[in-house]
């Protein structure tokens, strides 16, 4: 009997000391959220991130403040996240292939799946090939025999080493046999700028980037990496022959710290999908050639394990070096 009185009294203390975190839980957001974004303002995942942040504020009932952290290959935002308190208030904006690759490619004191709580996607874009207008070739097999003609001619520009457009020429190089130089810029928008100027000749980035230079017919594009939404302009990586670039695409997405309370990240989940419905949103989001694209949290997280171990795998094929 004494037994049995002790178990409950240890039950109802437990429970009482229970209740203040899941009433916490229950009542977030009660401040500010920081969401922190890897990147300078401008670019592909920015403007997606304000979007977004605005409307979800409105939802939640708070503040969203975007926080633009660049640097170390996004690992300096995604560091602070992976190490901030668990409790919804600090939270990640990103993309997906170069969440994963950075982690890859070097120590970065956190690891990408483990240490990250996936919330939802929130937007998906193409990612592309464009060249400069003084190469002469309008196809991809035009490029290639062009580059192989002409190896100390082309060079590739990327938004930073060992990002995801770093690890698409890469791949290219080995795919096609071709030698080219790969150029590493602190972002996509200085390295954008060398390509309008032909001091590189070729990019594979994010169709937000460079599409307003392509109608404008300032660049050429000549392959998609995967099948776009919609009728598309020019064949894909694949169609051509060249395999394993379906991988490189925008998915863009948000992390929060590893232990956040499930009942937070259920809620914030379900009032970003609620955000990715409005029409004003997609809207938004197709203002920059990308689509309103949500995913649940375990979706994510097979996404983002599945890309791990698909890019660890082009990294090693192509014998890529971040140094």
């Amino acid at each position: 009997m004494r037994r049995r009185f002790l178990k409950q009294v240890a039950g109802m203390c437990a429970s009482l000391a229970a209740a203040p975190m899941a009433f916490g839980q229950s009542d977030w957001p009660q401040r500010p959220i920081k969401l922190l974004v890897p990147f300078p303002p401008g670019g592909a995942l920015d403007p997606v991130a304000r979007a977004v942040a605005q409307r979800l504020s409105v939802v939640l009932g708070q503040p969203i403040v975007v926080d633009n952290r660049p640097g170390a290959n996004t690992a300096i935002a995604a560091g602070a996240v992976a190490k901030a308190e668990p409790d919804g208030y600090t939270l990640l904006f990103t993309s997906a292939s170069t969440h994963v690759i950075h982690t890859i490619q070097a120590p970065r004191g956190y690891d990408s799946v483990k240490d990250f709580a996936p919330v939802a996607a929130v937007s998906r874009g193409d990612f592309l090939m464009a060249i400069h207008p003084s190469v002469p070739a309008t196809t991809l097999p035009e490029f290639i025999a062009y580059a192989k003609a002409n190896p100390d001619k082309v060079s590739a520009g990327a938004g930073g080493a060992g990002n995801a457009e770093h690890v698409a020429a890469e791949l290219l190089k080995l795919s096609a046999g071709i030698n080219i130089t790969v150029v590493p810029y602190k972002g996509s928008g200085p390295a954008l700028v060398d390509l309008l100027a032909g001091r590189t000749q070729m990019m594979i980035t994010s169709q937000s980037l460079v599409q307003a230079q392509i109608d404008a017919g300032k660049l050429r594009m000549i392959a998609y990496t995967y099948q776009p939404a919609g009728k598309p302009v020019v064949p894909t990586f694949a169609q051509y022959g060249l395999k394993d670039f379906e991988k490189f695409g925008l998915v863009n997405l948000i992390l929060a710290p590893a232990a956040t309370p499930a009942p937070v990240i259920a809620k914030l989940t379900a009032a970003i999908q609620r955000v990715l419905e409005m029409p004003d949103t997609k809207a938004a989001i197709a203002g920059v050639s990308q689509s309103a694209f949500y995913m649940t949290p375990a979706a994510l997280r097979e996404r983002l394990v599945g890309d791990s171990a698909k890019f660890a795998e082009i990294i090693q094929k192509a014998d890529i070096k971040f140094e």
